[in-house]
Order: C-alpha cells, then sequence, then structure tokens
C-alpha cells in the first residue's frame, strides 16, 4: 500500500501548475492523507525553542545532546551548557576540550560521561563534577575512526576503507581502553558509504543510501527493516541513535527524525520543515519528548505512536 501510494505522489507531482483543477486538488489532498495516515507521519512546524545561542559570536554548541537533571546539556566551544527547563535557567561551565569543531562525541547514558575523540586522543569527562582526564586508546593499524558507543564498560569504535566498514571492540583499562580486536568487519553497499552505528546489544549500521545492517554476537542477522518504509525517496539519513536505555530506534535527517522498533518496523515518522540541519537529539521515551540540536539553537516538541 505505502508502495502504492507514494507511486501515485509521484505521479501527481508530474501534473503541470497550469491544469491542476479542484478535482486535481481533492485527489491529491487524499493521496497525500491516506499516506501520512499509513505512515503515521506528523509535521511540526512550530517546535518549542528552549535555547538560542546563534547571537553569540565565536560560540557554537556540539553533540553530544543528552539529558541531565530538570533539563539537558550540550558541549559548547567554552564547555559544557546545562540547561535547566523547569527554571529556565542556562548554566555554562568552562572546560578545556580539545578540537571540537572536528571531534567525535558520544555521551554514555549507562555511565554517566561524555567521551569526545579528537585528533588521535580520547577526553572522558564526568558532566556532574566537570572533571576530566585523558584516556589511553590505542589504535589499529589504518584504523579511520568515524564514531564510537559504548556498551557494558566496553569501547566500539566504526571505522571504513573504500568497501569494507569494521567494528572494533576495546575492553577497560586501568589507563583508559585496551587493544582493539576486530568484532565485525563486512561489505558496504555499491555507492554508498557507512555513517553511524547505535549497540544496545545488537549494533545496527547506517549507510548514505538509508540501508541498515543488524549484527547479534557478531554475525549479520535478518531483520524486517527495508527503506520502501521511508517517506520520502528524497530523504537521507545521516545519524542512527539507539542503546540499551533507548526502546526504539531513530533515524535522523535533516529535517526528520523517523522512528522505528527494534524489529525494524517503522513506527512513526516526524517532519520539521523549519529546521535546517539536526546535528543530535535527546529523547525521554516516558514523556515522548524529543529535544533537537539544530544548528546553535535547541527545540523540544512531543510525538505520538
Amino acid at each position: 500500500a505505502i508502495k502504492k501510494l507514494k507511486s501515485a505522489a509521484a505521479y501527481l507531482q508530474e501534473i503541470p501548475a497550469q491544469i491542476q483543477d479542484a478535482d486535481y486538488k481533492q485527489i491529491a489532498g487524499k493521496v497525500k492523507g491516506d499516506l501520512y495516515k499509513i505512515q503515521n507521519i506528523s509535521e511540526v512546524s512550530s517546535p518549542v525553542l528552549i535555547a538560542d545561542f546563534s547571537a553569540e559570536t565565536d560560540v557554537s554548541l556540539y553533540p553530544p545532546l543528552f539529558a541531565k537533571d530538570n533539563g539537558i546539556s550540550v558541549l559548547n566551544t567554552n564547555g559544557l551548557v546545562n540547561i535547566d527547563i523547569k527554571n529556565q535557567n542556562i548554566q555554562k561551565n568552562s572546560l578545556s576540550i580539545k578540537g571540537l569543531d572536528s571531534a567525535i562525541s558520544y555521551y554514555d547514558g549507562s555511565g554517566k560521561m561524555i567521551y569526545v575523540f579528537s585528533e588521535n586522543i580520547l577526553q572522558a569527562i564526568n558532566p556532574q563534577s566537570l572533571a576530566g582526564e585523558i584516556k589511553s586508546l590505542p589504535l589499529q593499524k589504518d584504523e579511520n575512526i568515524k564514531t564510537v558507543a559504548i556498551y557494558n564498560d566496553k569501547l566500539y569504535t566504526l571505522s571504513d576503507t573504500n568497501k569494507t566498514f569494521s567494528i572494533w571492540r576495546r575492553n577497560p583499562a586501568l589507563s583508559g581502553f585496551g587493544q582493539p580486536a576486530a568484532w565485525i568487519t563486512d561489505n558496504i553497499p555499491d555507492g554508498a558509504s557507512v555513517l553511524s552505528f547505535g549497540i544496545d546489544g545488537s549494533v545496527y549500521v547506517l549507510f548514505s543510501n538509508n540501508q541498515i545492517y543488524k549484527y547479534y554476537r557478531g554475525l549479520k542477522t535478518d531483520w524486517g527493516y527495508i527503506p520502501d518504509g521511508i517517506v520520502d525517496d528524497t530523504i537521507k539519513y545521516n545519524k542512527i541513535i539507539t542503546d540499551e536505555n533507548h526502546r526504539y530506534i531513530y533515524l535522523v535527517g535533516p529535517k526528520i527524525i523517523s522512528i522505528i522498533s527494534k524489529e525494524g518496523d517503522f513506527l512513526a515518522h516526524i517532519s520539521l520543515p523549519t529546521l535546517d540541519n539536526i546535528k543530535d537529539l535527546a529523547i525521554d521515551e516516558a514523556s515522548r519528548t524529543i529535544y533537537a540540536l539544530d544548528g546553535n539553537k535547541i527545540y523540544t516538541f512531543s510525538y505520538k505512536l
């Protein structure tokens, strides 16, 4: 049904504007309405702006965006920003973090730690005490780290070559993390690149063609995800978000968020046409609230499944 409705919508878009009469508008509206209903598509045209740093010169916001106490926190050029949503208060904490412009950042929701990887250096920061330290991170030869994740205290890194990608696993050590061990190596789909991954016991790897591979205990496993469930063929996701603390998987594009089950079924699509380029999310599944980092602004909105 989704394929047929998408085909009908594409055909209707090809009809010249000068012959789009009242009947056309009625049919097009019905097709769009049915497509939105069957795919649980909602449009949030006016998300609530809760923080705006765009007027501050030489200051930028960076992932990770994460929930903390009564609000959310995010990295900025000068350190860590805590936003108390309930009391409408913003606290700025100075930190020395190297290379944020090109850094790979990750928030470990279980260990309550921020990890920042830049210039082959891994920094660990406690957002509560603001204490930071350099962690040892031995690199495999030619290891090209694109992103990192923590699961069960182990560090996982995603790297790629022209045709393959690898996920390396490191056990915790006294000074940081131990030697890398190859855990998953697989081919990249033709014409695509590897972008992001999430881990909750299973591993979900996102590619630039919107394909997602799922692995369990290091082996690829079949699951229900198919890219045909995507609202619009022009949509390109750039980040996948999930871990052992999330019930669902969140796919992030510049102006859209899609929610899928961990079996691969699409549950909802949230269109955010007024945003420019979503960089990260903080998700409160209990209250069904999402916080989105868009440039130097942070927005919030609720969602339904």
